[in-house]
């Protein structure tokens, strides 16, 4: 009887370029070695990369895209110069169509890399130099509203180099001193959520706030519904009613968040006074006198914004008012060394000019317009038109808001101005009964 050994006996076996380890007990067979993905991917980023950095270093490519307007100041100095074009006795040079489109936004600079689209902007150019010339001959650049326009381009071309600066200007101590002296400028207050029950009188708001609890304590977790369900059913107040009370988050003066209406002033410290979502207060006297039961709906506690979340904005703010303080210096040392005098007794004189009243004007009512289809629109129609003519605008008749019946209108095209005269004469005839009846006589 021969025994075998159950202890493992491990080979080693070279089989297609890799070194397998066998057990006798157990052969897994052999696996390949896996590829590593994320260090090919990154190889292969690193070659892209090495490409581009070779493309942009090369001079053809960064000569091409200088003239593509992506870098003008990398065009050598005797290229910039070359002439691309002539009007009359204006040369439009290589500089300056790369300074053009380098002026355009940076998604738009791409376009400029084909010939076609640079022929493109260079005629544009040379209509603009056209215009120009044209209007330098017939002295157009001596009219009061370019010689204005030109001196405001004047002035906001000063005014940009004046106090320009950039955030790294603004160190970490500067705003460090600034949000430790302004903390309360960066606390979120607490936000609140409640909805309205709008009622008649006080007895029965009592009333009804014992049903409503009694209707909650039953069905705690829809307490919010439960209420919005009564506010339905029993709230005099439309407005609130058709949105089951909800007046939205706001703080404690009223700001509401999301551009909504602020709640009623009366009802801000009883919201700010319940302690818990779903309690329901006691009636309040409301404004109008009537009376109303508020349930607390949500809460959001305030927060502290930190240094960190609010970093960037304090560099802005204080950057902005480095500026305007740089500016305003600016403009005062100006005044001190320049003589300024001013007449407030001449100023005082002048009138703006009033449109006068009552006359028609010379244009007149428009022509040819299309008639509405229906007997409001047609009043409204022909109230602008006494409007735009100068005549008075009040109508007679039912109120403009109320809805009429519709009905085809059909009218030939100078009916819209004979109603016109109609409407006038018929407002004089009125104005001078009543002036007639004012002065004691009889209306004819």
């Amino acid at each position: 009887m021969s025994i075998r050994s159950t202890k493992p006996r491990t080979l080693v076996v070279a089989a297609a370029g890799c070194a397998i380890a066998l057990t006798s007990a157990l052969g897994p067979g052999c696996k390949p070695k896996r590829e590593n993905i994320a260090e090919a991917r990154k190889a292969e980023a690193a070659k892209r990369a090495a490409q581009v950095q070779a493309t942009v270093t090369d001079k053809t490519a960064a000569k091409r895209m200088a003239a593509g307007g992506l870098d003008p100041a990398a065009i050598p100095a005797g290229e910039a110069g070359k002439v691309v074009a002539v009007v009359g006795d204006r040369r439009i040079t290589v500089g300056e169509v790369a300074q053009r489109i380098a002026e355009e936004p940076p998604h738009m600079q791409a376009r400029y890399a084909t010939l076609d689209n640079r022929k493109a902007l260079l005629e544009r150019m040379v209509q603009f130099e056209l215009l120009v010339t044209e209007a330098l001959d017939r002295k157009l650049d001596q009219s009061p509203r370019v010689r204005a326009a030109y001196k405001q381009a004047l002035a906001l071309e000063l005014m940009q180099t004046v106090g320009k600066g950039t955030l790294s200007e603004v160190t970490e101590a500067d705003v460090k001193a600034y949000f430790d002296a302004n903390k309360a400028e960066f606390l979120k207050p607490e936000l609140r959520r409640a909805s309205l029950m709008v009622l008649g009188t006080k007895k029965h708001a009592e009333e009804l706030r014992v049903k409503i609890q009694a209707a909650i304590a039953d069905s705690p977790l829809r307490a919010r519904q439960v209420f919005g369900d009564w506010v339905m059913k029993r709230s005099v107040d439309k407005a609130t009613r058709i949105v089951k009370g909800d007046l939205g988050m706001f703080d404690l003066a009223g700001t509401p968040e999301q551009r909504r209406l602020p709640p009623p002033k009366s009802v801000l410290p009883v919201v700010f006074a319940l302690d818990k979502i779903g309690d329901v207060s006691e009636p309040t006297e409301l404004s109008d006198g009537k009376y109303g039961l508020i349930q607390l709906t949500g809460m959001r506690p305030g927060v502290q914004q930190s240094l960190d979340d609010v970093r960037m904005a304090i560099r802005g703010k204080l950057l902005k008012q480095r500026t305007i303080a740089a500016r305003e210096k600016f403009l005062d040392d100006l005044m001190k060394k320049t003589s300024v005098t001013i007449d407030e007794k001449v100023l005082a004189t002048v009138e703006q000019p009033k449109p006068e009243q009552g006359k028609a004007s010379k244009a007149g009512p428009p022509k040819n317009v299309p008639l509405p289809n229906n007997t409001s629109a047609l009043r409204r129609h022909v109230k602008g038109r006494l409007k735009m003519s100068g005549a008075p605008v009040k109508l007679e008749g039912p109120a403009s808001g109320k809805a009429m019946t519709k009905r085809p209108v059909s009218l030939p095209p100078g009916e819209v101005q004979k109603r016109v005269q109609e409407y006038r004469k018929k407002v004089e005839r009125k104005k001078h009964e009543q002036e007639t009846l004012q002065s004691g006589g009889m209306p004819e």
